[in-house]
């Protein structure tokens, strides 16, 4: 569990409010713009943290007192009825890299690049509303070998363009959803004489929650059963179904 400790202005602004504002969810809205979280960079280690806003425990909570009890408090639920805004995020990144180790397959081992540079772009979306949630992720690279015979020469096994795609609904006990991955052209040697052609997978996932405490899981993967390799003569499987049954033990 996370507790954010929030001003002491914004509960008294919500005390001091008229009542009219807390009639309905839509009036709630109008007075109340949300919150915006943000972090800053630094230099050493950090963290990542993932907050689950549809979690029954998440919720604001105002505590107050009057002439009654000084120990009052009450809850603002956080659920699909809240308005979610859509968080963008990129990343620009150039790096020159020495002596760099790349598989070569001709060589059937590792190989040495005494010179190379990525260049590149990523950004992400995600957006949520109600039981709806999407997320994407866009990389584009543009890698060069800097040194030897192969200079020039894009460096093996890393796609220009790749894009991931995920949607998802919530339905209670059920929810549903698609994986979409899309990787483009590159090559699996440092010669670049071998092509690995682009391609574009789809899964369907689903879950159905029977009990309290058991889950019974479903994927389709591959469903339009694209011929693909990630590696020169790797086919990767075609369309697969898979089952699973999970267990949950609650207090």
């Amino acid at each position: 569990t996370v507790n954010i400790v929030l001003s002491n202005e914004l509960a008294q602004s919500f005390l001091d409010a008229d009542a009219t504002n807390f009639v309905d969810n839509t009036a709630f809205q109008e007075f109340f713009n949300g919150l915006y979280i943000s972090c800053e960079q630094v230099a050493t280690k950090g963290v990542l943290l993932e907050l689950d806003l549809l979690d029954e425990e998440s919720k604001m909570t105002v505590y107050y007192h009057n002439t009654d009890s000084d120990s009052l408090s009450y809850d603002f639920q956080i659920n699909s009825n809240a308005d979610k805004m859509t968080n963008w995020s990129h990343d620009y990144s150039s790096t020159n890299i020495d002596e760099l180790i790349a598989y070569d397959p001709i060589a059937a081992g590792p190989a040495n690049i005494d010179e190379a540079q990525i260049r590149g772009v990523e950004a992400g979306l995600t957006m949520s509303r109600d039981a709806w949630r999407w997320s994407s992720a866009l990389t584009l690279l543009d890698t060069e070998q800097k040194s030897g015979a192969n200079r020039g020469r894009e460096l093996p096994r890393r796609p220009s363009e790749a894009l991931s795609l995920n949607i998802s609904r919530d339905l209670g006990r059920y929810g549903t959803g698609m994986q979409v991955t899309f990787n483009g052209k590159t090559y699996d040697d440092l010669a670049n004489t071998s092509l690995l052609d682009r391609y574009v997978v789809v899964d369907l996932v689903g879950h159905w929650k029977m009990t309290d405490n058991w889950l019974l899981n479903g994927k389709i993967k591959n469903v339009f059963d694209e011929d693909y390799e990630t590696a020169a003569y790797y086919r990767q499987p075609g369309i697969g179904c898979f089952v699973s049954v999970s267990y949950e033990k609650t207090e």
